[in-house]
């Protein structure tokens, strides 16, 4: 909904500055009213929280003293208290005299407007908008991906992004909303890493530095995420950098308090001082302009004096009543760096068996998905550590005695792959065993010779309990590191069926065997040996704090919230650093001067920094100029340079700065500062620039024969009609202090004891309770969905299931063709259905002539002649052979693996009791098990009562167990909402261009000139036509008059051709012409025939009457009778006009609207 310009308003402040206000209301149609303000105009506040002199953010706030006149004003005012919503109203008050250039300060209306009194016009009320910044206290960090998903999934992304997507939830006012221009942000950021590419003024650091935001978010004990909110996180990153954040002239402002030491050379119209650059509030941000100034040359600069000694009464002017303070000396300075390098991402263990079942070919399955990891490939070992509580019920229908004293074996692999979503580089990989070595491979393990196993001693029931269990071959569950991915990856343990070697029987992964193993029992057999496993828990993963609140009725509730990161299971995956051990949860580095000074400040967590772990969620990358890179650990930052002479760690560099700069005496100043009406302006060669307070750049004060003092804005408010600021500075400098450094290691609940370099024990505790079903969920499967492949040894391990031709041979996991002739290759002993559709995957390598496809049953895929991946879909006809043959003669190639995953077209579901699903609607399948998704789409209607959904063939990537989720698809869902095309709309078929199979909908208006002079009466006149000298003048008299019409006048006459059918919904006119004559005007439709030169029958579709009364007055009429006559492709519409007059003189104007049927 467009943002109308409801109110505006100018006005003049003391000094004659121009200010002009306009007020947007997305709600309002209309003509623009002019309000009045009360005394002074607007006010605009800054305030911050706390009294440091380094806050990092100052929020801002607009008072407008809006005078309420009459009930049009009151209306609105009532509007605001009773009906709207924030973001509904727009305000931007503008230091000119019209919504020119970028506005001085914009923001929503609060709706808030406080106690209202019952007085008579005129009377004041006081509207506040705010910038938004504080509101970012009650938005949550989530993702706008989609719902409930938080950033961890995103890795690494600039930090120009991150300022990005907190900024933009508070929509700031641009075009969109009518303001002039959209705001950005400014960034005047100079620390670099010695990996930078360049210190240079286009060279930003915030956009060639990179971080990432897994310590946004807690996970408690049952799954359930917690974000902090988009204020918080804004305020650590800019602690952590060392800036703080301000809006004013429509830019969000990014600053370096350090900076503010840097001091200015060059003119008025070219200053020098900070290095600045700008970035869009795009998604993503994107780097639009660079200088070597803060600010502007205009209402925004850098550098300005106050008058007070050199000019008295002229300029900028410190008024009586300005009071100092001092901020205290600082002797220490501390902060947590939390590197994480401890965090641990085991997840559990699968607490069932799939037993020794398989569907379609490949055994059943267990998954249980790891917590996601940033980049595994920085760790040199993985460990992995599994304690499970065991228990056993001897009173099970069928138990075995044997089975008293027992011992379980559980056979597993581990799956890595990048999670949904998520960003990052390389292909799934599997963790597999050949004899006590392990390592990763493309394919998955497919007998026990391949898979990692591990087994606990012999217990009984009553010795059953908890068992730490490690990976068969390993000493402390040490496994090889996972090479060639970057970015967000996720594990999974899986327990999987799998086939016996030399019987091929399946087999179950878990086995419960007696002392002597006389008696093996299948895990899944239960009455047999009436063991149960479970993960054990761990009630130290995070902390339990009790919250105190208050709500609006003002009733206090406890509310105990889980604070942590992690799994609430006590085992452990971690990722080992170089020395094949486990890092610290943190750091906490202080830094002290020499001095006898006795203030600390102690500026929290500090979330990012140089990280001894790549992985660790704190990592820092930067931009060498070709590559991101990972800081080293040892700290390479400067200030301005990328050769700093002592570098040191980013932490470290922000504690230096706010030591350096409150190491002396800094004082405050309480002060209300003006400018008055004589000397408004500074001038020197270069021209005139405004003297013009503001809230980013410095006010200087000469200070006699000592050096003057650079004030730096803390807080206050800008009358703007009084040129006056009442507000808090501080001086900024720099001392150079002598600095000591100390770091000691923050303690995790992983972090290894002293004499250790691996974690200690599991920890015990807590419940967990399953996951929640996805938002949207509509529905639930009620049967696995198999991604089997029909293949029998696709992967090519052992050289059997295949009967090769001449030239195929099948050795080192691969089907290789040498020299083979055209339609010679390998046939599979496995077989297909006819007439069922099956995707087909292969990989091609060492090609070097021919070609091969895929034959199923009579039908043949695509050849291939180069190595690559490849996927096609085939259906089979007649017959139910698999086979792999050559192309062409002499074909040499290998064929590395073949998978044949039959597509399913019927998903078997529960009833959804409505009719909810139409033909080609777009669904999201949701796996319970991993939380796969798959967009698929309807190929028949759902209705009440059905308990199957017909679906677009489809291929599934892995097997879907049960329940799998049916829920909305919400990218289609966003995509459809924005532009629509595909579904229905009212019953009607939607395309990618087309509603019903009209390429056009809507209405669109024709309006023409008309005139005549000298009509008579008794005639029907039409129009002369293009090829007289006034083409909308009625000079020719018809002869057929309204009946009929030849058809080259029809031609002449005519003003539209109809393309396409439609109706005419409504037409008016607007004439004046010689007075008290009746001027009668009719609009008729005609047919013209190709190539016939017949007479054209003229139908009415509307006409009207009207007393003409002079010249100068205008006579509007609107068409009777058209009761939206209906046109066709190929009709003329064709207007008539007949007068009661003689020598009738008119003009005007004849228009009407046409509807797309």
């Amino acid at each position: 909904m467009a943002y109308n310009r409801r109110y505006e308003s100018t006005y003049f402040s003391l000094n004659q500055r121009k200010y002009y206000l306009e007020i947007r209301d997305q709600n309002f149609t209309g003509s623009t009213r002019e309000c009045d303000l009360g005394a002074g105009g607007c006010q605009i506040h800054y305030d911050m929280d706390g009294e440091e002199k380094y806050s990092p953010i100052i929020a801002s706030k607009m008072d407008i003293p809006f005078i309420v006149k009459d009930t049009i004003d009151e209306l609105f005012i009532k509007s605001i208290l009773e009906t709207y919503n924030e973001e509904d109203v727009v305000v931007a008050l503008y230091r000119a005299t019209s919504a020119t250039y970028a506005p001085l300060w914009s923001g929503y209306l609060l709706m808030d407007l406080g106690a209202q009194q019952d007085v008579s016009f005129p009377y004041e009320v006081k509207l506040t908008a705010t910038d938004g910044i504080g509101r970012l206290k009650d938005i949550g960090f989530w993702s706008d991906e989609s719902a409930q998903l938080t950033y961890k999934h995103k890795g690494h992304e600039r930090i120009t992004y991150w300022l990005g997507e907190i900024l933009n939830k508070i929509t700031p006012p641009g075009t969109t909303q009518g303001i002039t221009t959209d705001a950005h942000m400014r960034a005047a950021v100079n620390w670099y890493n010695e990996e930078h590419d360049n210190a240079g003024t286009t060279f930003g650091p915030l956009y060639q530095t990179q971080i990432k935001m897994g310590m946004m978010e807690s996970v408690d004990a049952s799954d359930t995420i917690t974000v902090r909110n988009c204020y918080d996180v804004l305020k650590d990153i800019c602690i952590t950098f060392g800036m703080r954040c301000i809006y004013w002239k429509h830019s969000f402002y990014f600053i370096q308090l350090d900076g503010y030491n840097t001091s200015e050379s060059g003119t008025l119209a070219n200053p020098t001082n900070i290095n600045t650059r700008d970035y869009s509030l795009a998604d993503p941000p994107v780097h639009t302009a660079s200088r070597d100034y803060l600010g502007s040359t205009w209402w925004t600069r850098y550098n300005q004096t106050i008058e007070n000694q050199t000019a008295p009464g002229r300029g900028i002017q410190k008024l009586e009543g300005t009071a100092y303070q001092n901020f205290p000396i600082l002797k220490q300075v501390s902060a947590d760096f939390m590197n994480a390098g401890d965090e641990n991402y085991y997840n559990g263990f699968p607490e069932s068996t799939p037993g020794p079942n398989e569907t379609g070919g490949v055994g059943d399955s267990e998954t249980v998905a790891q917590l996601t990891m940033d980049d595994p490939q920085s760790a040199t070992n993985i460990m992995l550590r599994i304690p499970l509580n065991f228990q056993q019920d001897t009173t099970v229908a069928s138990f075995n005695t044997a089975l008293f004293m027992f011992k379980v074996k559980f056979s597993f692999y581990i799956k890595a792959s990048i999670p949904s979503g998520a960003s990052g580089t390389g292909s799934t990989q599997y963790l597999k065993r050949a004899g006590s070595s392990y390592s990763w491979s493309a394919t998955s393990p497919t007998n026990a010779l391949n898979l990692m196993t591990f087994e606990t001693p012999f217990m009984t029931a009553n010795t059953a309990g908890d068992f730490n269990s490690i990976p068969f071959g390993t000493q402390n569950g040490e496994l090889p590191p996972i090479t060639g991915v970057t970015g967000t990856w996720q594990f999974e343990i899986i327990l999987q069926a799998y086939t016996d070697i030399s019987s091929g029987a399946w087999k179950d992964p878990v086995e419960i065997t007696n002392i002597g193993s006389t008696v093996t029992a299948n895990g899944e057999d239960y009455n047999i040996h009436g063991v149960k496993w479970s993960n054990v828990l761990n009630i130290a993963a995070g902390n339990w704090i009790n919250q105190v609140t208050t709500n609006q009725n003002g009733v206090l509730s406890n509310v105990l919230t889980y604070v942590g990161t992690g799994s609430p299971y006590a085992g452990q995956l971690f990722l080992l650093n170089s020395s094949l051990s486990l890092g610290t949860k943190g750091e906490k580095i202080t830094t002290t001067t020499n001095e006898s000074d006795t203030s600390q400040l102690f500026l929290g967590q500090i979330n990012w920094g140089d990280s001894p772990l790549d992985s660790d969620v704190s990592s820092i990358l930067v931009y060498n100029g070709s590559a991101w890179v990972f800081t080293d650990p040892s700290g390479d930052w400067g200030v301005g340079t990328i050769t700093p002479s002592s570098p040191i760690s980013l932490t470290k560099l922000l504690l230096k700065e706010y030591l350096d700069g409150q190491s002396i005496h800094i004082y405050k100043m309480n002060a209300r500062i003006t400018i008055g009406a004589q000397d408004k302006n500074s001038v020197d060669a270069s021209g005139s620039r405004p003297k013009y307070i503001n809230p980013i750049g410095r006010l200087v004060e000469p200070n006699g024969t000592y050096p003057s003092k650079n004030y730096i804005f803390l807080r206050g408010t800008f009358s703007t009609g009084d040129d006056t600021w009442d507000g808090e500075w501080f001086n900024i400098d720099r001392g150079t202090p002598t600095l000591s450094t100390t770091a000691s290691d923050i303690v995790g609940l992983n972090t290894p004891a002293a004499s250790s370099s691996l974690p200690g024990g599991f920890m015990q505790g807590s419940t967990s309770s399953s996951k929640m079903a996805p938002p949207g969920t509509i529905g639930t499967t009620t049967a696995a969905l198999s991604a089997a492949s029909v293949v029998t040894n696709g992967e090519f391990s052992t050289d059997s299931a295949w009967t090769k031709g001449s030239g195929v041979t099948i050795a080192s996991d691969k089907l290789t063709f040498t020299s083979v002739a055209s339609g010679v290759g390998a046939t599979n002993s496995a077989t297909i259905t006819v007439g069922k559709e099956y995707e087909v995957k292969f990989t091609v390598s060492g090609f070097s002539s021919g070609g091969c496809y895929v034959k199923l049953g009579a039908t043949a895929g695509t050849t291939v002649t180069a190595n690559g991946d490849y996927t096609q879909s085939i259906t089979p006809e007649s017959t139910t052979a698999i086979a792999i043959l050559s192309s062409a003669a002499g074909s040499t190639l290998d064929v590395e693996g073949i998978t044949i995953v039959e597509k399913i077209t019927s998903i078997p579901i529960t009833d959804f009791g409505e009719t909810i699903l139409a033909d080609n609607d777009r669904f999201t399948l949701v796996d319970s098990q991993n939380g796969n998704e798959y967009d698929l789409r309807l190929n028949a209607a759902q209705t009440s009562g059905n308990t199957t959904l017909t679906i677009d063939a489809y291929a599934f990537s892995e097997d879907v167990g049960v329940p799998a989720y049916i829920s909305v698809n919400e990218k289609n869902l966003i995509q459809q909402y924005q532009n629509k095309t595909e579904g229905t709309i009212a019953g009607m078929d939607v395309t990618a261009n087309q509603i019903d199979g009209t390429t056009q909908l809507g209405e669109y208006t024709v309006s023409y000139r008309v005139e005549g002079s000298g009509l008579a009466t008794g005639s029907d006149y039409v129009l002369n036509g293009e090829d007289h000298t006034k083409s909308g003048r009625f000079g020719v008299i018809n002869p057929g008059g309204t009946s009929t019409i030849t058809a080259v006048q029809a031609l002449k006459s005519s003003k539209t051709l109809i393309d396409l059918a439609l109706t005419i919904q409504s037409g008016r006119l607007a004439i004046s012409g010689t007075n008290n004559h009746v001027l009668t005007v009719g609009l008729y439709k005609a047919t013209p025939v190709d190539n016939d030169a017949a007479d054209l029958t003229l139908t009415s579709i509307g006409n009207t009457s009207i007393t003409l009364k002079t010249n100068s007055k205008p006579r509007l009429s609107a068409f009777a009778e058209i009761s939206e006559a209906a046109m066709d492709e190929g009709e003329l519409i064709i207007p008539i006009i007949s007068t009661d007059g003689e020598s009738t003189n008119f003009r005007g104007v004849i228009t009407f609207t046409l509807k797309y049927n």
